[in-house]
């Protein structure tokens, strides 16, 4: 079972602020509130929920810049990957147009924008660099998503250098809820109208073969992985948990 893990993230920018203020503190409670009492249940509240944590995030990149430091990355802390269904294929992935990341450097003494000489945006997640747009006479570098797949989600950073030189940095993040992203042979849907709901196809080995079942899940922040088996799997000489990946040996006894 895959946990989208937003009271981890939330809990993580509550320890993550220099300095806690009351109001900012209070939102977080309230967010974890939304999740505690079962409203995350419901696709409505789930979305509303997601907008207030990235509202959170935002106060909290706007609060947790020093005031020592003169010049910081402004722009957009993140978006949420549009995933309407659970399962995504190799043979055709998920996709989605989403609104651009975008950013800027501020400098808080002069109180104005910064001109930029260089912009990028280096995906962490997956590892990849892009050059970004410049626009608004090169105060503002811009990461566009057209039909973009379910790959995308994770954690970015823009790597921001002005005209005088000064290197800014600021992290923004796509978010998504868990998705299965397999081969189309390895999983179906339980029922069509449950979009959320899939199973596994049966898996056939020999009698001292290992079984090797995989969770392919794809989300962020990354999912929780647990496998049950009356009630939960636990590991033994003839189970094997290595995240998503279960290895059953069939020649153990113990294994049956």
């Amino acid at each position: 079972m895959a946990d989208l893990g937003w009271r981890h993230a939330a809990y993580m920018l509550a320890c993550s602020l220099r300095v806690k203020p009351t109001f900012v503190h209070s939102l977080v409670r309230l967010c974890l509130h939304f999740f505690d009492n079962g409203t995350s249940k419901d696709s409505d509240s789930t979305m509303i929920c997601q907008r207030l944590c990235l509202a959170i995030f935002a106060l909290s990149i706007a609060y947790a810049s020093s005031r020592d430091v003169d010049v910081v990355a402004q722009g957009s802390v993140g978006h949420v990957f549009p995933a309407e269904t659970a399962i995504s294929t190799v043979e055709k992935p998920l996709v989605a147009n989403m609104s651009d990341l975008w950013c800027q450097a501020f400098r808080n003494s002069a109180q104005k924008t910064e001109v930029l000489d260089a912009a990028r945006f280096v995906h962490i997640t997956g590892l990849q660099t892009h050059t970004a747009e410049m626009r608004n006479n090169h105060m503002q570098a811009y990461l566009h998503f057209r039909n973009a797949p379910l790959t995308v989600a994770g954690k970015y950073k823009c790597n921001l250098t002005t005209a005088g030189g000064e290197n800014v940095y600021g992290n923004m993040f796509i978010y998504m809820r868990p998705v299965f992203h397999d081969s189309s042979k390895n999983i179906e849907f339980v029922e069509e109208d449950k979009n959320f709901t899939v199973i596994a196809k049966p898996v056939y080995s020999s009698r001292e073969s290992t079984v090797v079942l995989r969770c392919p899940v794809l989300g962020y922040p990354k999912p929780t992985i647990k496998w049950f088996k009356d009630p939960e799997m636990k590991e033994t000489d003839s189970v094997e948990i290595d995240t998503n990946t279960l290895y059953f040996n069939q020649s153990q006894d113990s294994a049956a």
